[in-house]
């Protein structure tokens, strides 16, 4: 509330880009609401849609006068593919609690693999949402160790990445999850 209070008192609008924030991952109203504030304009991109090229820019009435002169062009434009992709994404995803769902299974995933780290001697650390997380051996301070085990993880068919958040979708299911902890397990086999 702090800053909310501040940027307010100061005239210092916030711009929020939901795409690289959260997706919908942490609420379906977007991320500010999540962490209780109001974004001035906050831009809906791909997510919207599942992918598809569409998006929205959302914020306070209070510029909906100066938002409105601003010339623009697009690669968005004359396809109802995405439009419609859009209604039925955001009913899905309303249909699911997705929100929920999302930090359940992102939970269930980083506190896994941060219990497989330990059975071998390491502290694996997950921070940030368990929706859209990010992983690091602590024990590492070259990252050599932590690239080796990704890419023993990648070879045996999970996809991480050793560099970037992680993004929690519908689409993973506890039997994913299960097998992905198989696989960390193994891979840290390989390389401790």
């Amino acid at each position: 509330m702090w800053v909310t209070r501040s940027k307010d008192l100061y005239a210092c609008p916030d711009f929020h880009d939901e795409l690289t924030a959260s997706s919908f991952r942490l609420d379906l109203a977007g991320s500010d609401h999540h962490y209780g504030f109001s974004a001035v304009l906050i831009c809906f991109c791909k997510a919207i849609a599942n992918g598809y090229n569409v998006s929205a820019l959302c914020g306070r009435d209070s510029l909906r006068s100066a938002v409105s002169g601003i010339t623009y062009t697009g690669s968005y434009w004359m396809s109802a593919i995405p439009f419609a992709a859009g209604m039925a994404t955001m009913a899905k995803l309303k249909e699911l609690d997705a929100p929920a769902l999302f930090r359940e299974l992102g939970s269930l995933l980083t506190e896994g693999l941060v219990d497989v780290a330990a059975g071998h001697g390491l502290t694996l650390v997950a921070s940030g949402e368990p929706a859209l997380f990010y992983l690091r051996i602590a024990d590492d301070p070259s990252l050599v160790l932590h690239q080796r085990w990704i890419a023993e993880c990648v070879r045996r068919g999970v996809f991480l990445t050793s560099h970037h958040n992680h993004f929690i979708n519908a689409a993973l299911t506890r039997d994913d999850i299960a097998r992905t902890l198989e696989i960390a397990d193994e891979a840290f086999r390989v390389v401790v």
